[in-house]
């Protein structure tokens, strides 16, 4: 309350004030910003208690959260202010208790989202989805054939330490260990902790969209195009259903706030860990995406080489990533001899080390499961 002033009941000394620059161009608080300025440069600002003012106008509740926003937005926009002086509580005056504690708590929560908004904005937009969410998991069943019939069964092996079924060289991890996980830690059953996986993954994806769109098209796009996500029903089936596409869309949306940070110079190496986490995620939840995230690590080198003349970030990158997929790589390795992710990257592999012996050191000589699969003949009458 130090640097507080109020233009409604005040008097300057003119000379002192312009030679401080007058007052600021800024929405609200201009009488506080020049007053703060004196102070720190050695001035002084007095109040004479016994002076007297009468208001004529008397808030609602609606109109003290809006006065409480707009102090709030001040101080989002001047942060100086509070690491200087503190912040803004005082005693409330003497009055009607609770009628006190409801203009309180408005202009207390006026204050909260004006001064905290672009951060609560994605917390409030994921908590309305999961409200959404919850009933649609837990009170309806949407039986779907691939989550039933496989990752249901592998979530359950995992979460009972079942190995030997709890992975397969034709379905890449992600899905059936991350609700394995839920099912081990929940003691669910397969099919919910799918559910719960997808919806998780749906849901996380509010983060990495909003703060990317925000830092490129600011809050008001940002916050719009956060709730358009959320309110996609195609997106929304997807998540309860329990389907790995939720899990592809949240490993883009990663890519894409990555590449928006990277873009500026101030962007630190925490970025590129991210990036790196994008691609595994895409990778480890759907095979075909391999193409999609070849295509973002050549242009994630160009940008490199462009910006700083030389590929080592990217190199760092591609060591991260395949850190993140080593478990999958090695797992494949040992059962179907190629280090892939999917089965039908291998058949593409070996093709390849077919036709350049120099990569024969990529294949495992004795895999436990061949890639030759043996179809019957059968002969046909003449008829």
């Amino acid at each position: 309350m130090t640097p507080f002033f109020s233009n409604a009941f005040a008097a300057w000394k003119i000379a002192e004030a312009l030679e401080h620059g007058g007052f600021p161009c800024t929405m609200f608080g201009e009488d506080m910003l020049l007053a703060a300025k004196i102070i720190e440069t050695g001035g002084a600002i007095g109040y004479c208690a016994d002076a007297m003012v009468i208001h004529e106008h008397q808030e609602s509740v609606y109109s003290l959260f809006q006065r409480g926003r707009t102090v709030g937005d001040f101080h989002r926009l001047h942060p100086e202010l509070l690491h200087r002086f503190g912040g803004p509580l005082r005693p409330p005056l003497d009055a009607n208790l609770p009628f006190i504690a409801l203009r309180l708590l408005a202009k207390t929560l006026g204050y909260a989202w004006g001064r905290f908004r672009v951060q609560l904005t994605p917390w409030l937009i994921f908590a309305l989805l999961w409200l959404f969410l919850l009933p649609a998991i837990t009170l309806f069943d949407f039986m779907d054939p691939d989550v039933t019939n496989r990752y249901a069964p592998m979530a359950e092996s995992f979460a009972a330490g079942d190995w030997q079924y709890a992975f397969h060289p034709r379905i890449p991890p992600m899905l059936p260990v991350c609700a394995g996980i839920i099912a081990w830690l929940l003691s669910c059953g397969g099919y919910l902790a799918c559910r719960l996986a997808g919806a998780l993954f749906l849901t996380s994806g509010i983060f990495p969209l909003y703060w990317g769109t925000k830092h490129v098209y600011g809050f008001r796009v940002a916050t719009v195009a956060t709730l358009m996500y959320a309110g996609c029903t195609r997106l929304f089936r997807l998540g309860y259903y329990g389907m790995r596409e939720s899990i592809c869309v949240f490993g883009v949306l990663l890519l894409f706030q990555a590449a928006v940070r990277l873009r500026m110079r101030s962007a630190g190496w925490w970025w590129y860990l991210v990036f790196a986490a994008g691609e595994a995620t895409l990778l480890l939840t759907r095979g075909d995406m391999a193409s999609f995230a070849l295509a973002t690590m050549a242009m994630l080198l160009f940008w490199d080489i462009l910006r700083h003349h030389h590929p080592l970030r990217t190199l760092g990158v591609t060591v991260a990533l395949l850190v993140m997929m080593l478990p999958a790589l090695g797992y494949n390795y040992r059962m179907i001899g190629y280090p892939v992710t999917d089965v039908r990257q291998a058949t593409i592999l070996r093709r390849i080390c077919r036709q350049f012996p120099v990569l024969k050191m990529l294949e495992n000589p004795h895999p436990q499961v061949s890639l030759d699969i043996d179809v019957p003949t059968v002969e046909a009458d003449d008829e």
